[in-house]
């Protein structure tokens, strides 16, 4: 019993020491001179005349001035003076360091309830975003951009992009199932299908591209702090497939400082089809607190199918599975050095695709073969997040494996393709994907009339195509042989890009800015096929290369006109990488016979 007395006087003798020292520092007077001046520039002037450090959240000159002060001060008065009336307050958070933070603001208050005494305006949510590569609030900066986060974000859970389009303006999706669709910005699209050419829309999984000319992955939105939208065209800061604009699932990373965990069940019944479940998990453990961390999240998803096929007999054809899983580990290094490293997996398992015919009964379809489809995504990667005094220092190793098998019924090609009977025949398109990607950018501290941004961009691409067109029996007739495949070609195509790029803005004014930004890059990429065609008998090769530089310039002008209001006048470019098309010489037969 006495030990535990003393125990509990030592521990409130500390903390009362603590308490008297922070007020012994904060009561303690010194000498101001500060000039009204950017907020972050007289911060740093007030932390200098009186020794301590300040820990600031991201500031802009368009935040305004502080006040002057001059004369024999406590902490507590200078830094009250300093910042009355600026949308700012502090904290004083031991003797030599505070921290400054941004006052939230409030939605106005109407009439018939501003006169109430229980009345409070609700609190007008800030919400940072860094797609624009550097951290700063999405209401003042000058794109069309939308933003999904807090309660907003949670009622997407557990969905994927088809359920987050809904939510976002301007951005659409097909809907031929999980992983295989293909994200829309503004409408500007260049087909329903996904094909092999660059995508329109450019998709990051936090700081990975995760797309070049493949479906959007239809990451599941669990665990997810955010997702941003960047509308147009975004060639300077994102380069190639960014023509529409940016989609990006920003994730929770690891915390040092608490225990988080969450698990979820869900069965669902489908009239007329199959049953669905779903099961979730999350845990984060900060291992060494405020210095390493773990984050972990599962899932398991069972989709049940909805629609029957009368000519093979089957219901419920196009049930799906979908499992994976992220996990991230942090490494404080320092106070201003943060290591993060992760891995990423997720496998789609279609049984059939989701279409029906639509002359028949509802959700009915009379294919001659199923169509399965496999869609295998393997992430890793490796995060540098450095907080200078004078600039921030982000670089991102992403290293992606993706495997994609396709299953098409190509029986009605048959009498297209050759002379031979109507026979069940499949087409099957497997491409596997490898892609090595290196991004690092370093950007000014803003505060000042001068903002800048400079970086650079490393990728290595290699994609391995195998596509068969499969007649069982087809042997067997004159002129065909000696399996099976009329047609059948593997493909390998490499690509290597590298771009550099930078942006700066300049603050005219508090209220005016204008930016100018800039991407030099350049790709190489070369293509070698292996063609085994119908009625050839023997195998071509084909070999295709091409090569080319290019800019992508950027030009904005800012105007706030106050803390509510902000009109730009933007001209960008995007662009995207061309591709290497063979041709075979069998003629296709298009006639409707």
């Amino acid at each position: 019993m006495r030990r535990g007395n003393r125990l509990i006087f030592l521990v409130s003798f500390f903390i009362f020491l603590n308490f008297l020292t922070c007020r012994g520092m904060a009561g303690s007077a010194h000498d101001y001179d500060v000039e009204p001046a950017p907020i972050a520039k007289a911060l740093v002037t007030f932390a200098k005349q009186s020794d301590i450090s300040i820990v600031r959240p991201r500031l802009s000159y368009r935040d305004g001035k502080t006040n002057a002060i001059k004369g024999h001060y406590t902490l507590e008065q200078g830094l009250s003076r300093l910042l009355k009336g600026t949308g700012f307050t502090h904290k004083i958070l031991s003797p030599t360091a505070v921290k400054v933070i941004r006052l939230p603001r409030y939605f106005p208050a109407s009439g018939d309830q501003s006169g109430s005494d229980n009345y409070q305006s609700p609190i007008i949510e800030e919400i940072e975003v860094s797609a624009t590569r550097r951290t700063d609030f999405a209401e003042k900066l000058p794109y069309s951009m939308s933003v999904i986060s807090g309660a907003a974000l949670d009622r997407l859970r557990g969905g994927s992009t088809n359920d987050a389009v809904y939510k976002i303006a301007g951005l659409s999706a097909t809907n031929q199932g999980e992983s295989r669709n293909k994200i829309i910005i503004r409408g500007l699209s260049d087909g329903s299908f996904s094909g092999r050419t660059q995508a329109l829309v450019s998709t990051y999984l936090d700081n990975s591209r995760m797309i070049y000319n493949a479906p959007e992955p239809s990451f599941k939105l669990l665990d997810i702090a955010s997702i941003e939208v960047l509308r147009g065209p975004q060639g300077t800061l994102y380069g190639s497939g960014s023509l529409g604009g940016i989609y990006r699932v920003v994730t929770h990373k690891p915390m040092f400082d608490r225990y988080e965990g969450d698990i979820s069940a869900t069965y669902k019944v489908t009239h007329g089809g199959a049953a669905s479940q779903e099961y979730t998990a999350m845990l984060n453990v900060p291992v060494i607190e405020g210095r390493l961390a773990m984050r972990g999240v599962a899932y398991y998803e069972e989709d049940g199918g909805y629609i029957d096929d009368v000519r093979l007999g089957l219901d419920n054809v196009n049930d799906s599975e979908l499992y994976g899983g992220r996990f991230a580990i942090s490494l404080n290094v320092v106070e201003w050095l943060t290591l993060t490293a992760g891995i990423n997996f997720q496998h789609q398992i279609d049984d059939d695709t989701n279409y029906y015919d639509g002359a028949l009964k509802p959700l009915n379809r009379d294919n001659y073969l199923q169509e399965p489809r496999y869609d295998l995504l393997k992430h890793g990667y490796f995060n540098l997040d450095a907080d200078f005094s004078w600039a921030d220092l982000v670089t991102n190793v992403s290293w992606l494996d993706r495997d994609l098998d396709n299953f098409f019924d190509g029986t009605l090609a048959v009498k297209k393709l050759s002379n031979l009977p109507q026979i069940p025949s499949s087409f099957e398109d497997d491409r596997h994907i490898k892609t090595i990607s290196s991004e690092t950018h370093l950007s000014s501290k803003g505060g000042g009339k001068f903002e800048w941004l400079a970086g650079f961009f490393l990728s290595h691409r290699r994609e391995n195509l195998v596509a068969s067109f499969v007649t069982p029996g087809s042997a067997e007739f004159a002129g065909y042989g000696p399996t099976d495949t009329l047609y059948r070609e593997e493909l390998t195509e490499k690509l290597d890009e590298i771009a550099v790029f930078g942006e700066a803005t300049y603050f005219l004014s508090e209220r005016f800015a204008v930016t100018g930004g800039l991407r030099w890059f350049h790709y190489n990429n070369t293509a070698v096929s292996f063609l085994d065609d119908v009625g050839i008998g023997n195998i071509t090769e084909a070999t295709g290369r091409q090569r080319k530089n290019g800019v992508a310039p950027k030009f904005t002008l800012s105007f706030y006109a106050n803390d509510d209001r902000l009109y730009y006048l933007q001209v960008a470019e995007g662009y995207r990488l061309g591709g290497i098309n063979f041709k075979g010489p069998t003629e296709i037969n298009t006639d409707d016979d």
